[in-house]
């Protein structure tokens, strides 16, 4: 296993060269589900020929810390996925109905 720092400003981006992330539609529009694009290299024939390889889409479980847009604090932690105010109307929602 080789130790790999993550301290660099692009941190944990640099870990993966091969590859970026995408994100495809979930169940609703406004869910963005995380996958790792994984560029392969090519495959070389016996008969001396190469054949491309299309890329591999894989779940990206680093959560936001592997989207390069993110520049977080890990002394102030992730920023809110939820508006608490929504939560709470969408709790009351439930009681009510």
């Amino acid at each position: 296993m080789v130790n790999v720092p993550v301290s660099s400003a692009d941190g944990a981006h640099a870990l993966f060269p091969s590859s970026t992330r995408i994100y495809l539609t979930g169940s609703r529009p406004d869910l963005r589900v995380p996958f790792r694009q994984i560029a392969l290299s090519p495959t070389n024939r016996p008969d001396g020929s190469v054949e491309g390889n299309p890329p591999v889409n894989v779940y990206d479980t680093s959560g936001a810390w592997g989207d390069p847009a993110f520049h977080g604090d890990i002394e102030r932690g992730l920023p809110p996925v939820r508006d608490l105010a929504q939560l709470r109307a969408n709790q009351q929602q439930l009681v009510n109905a």
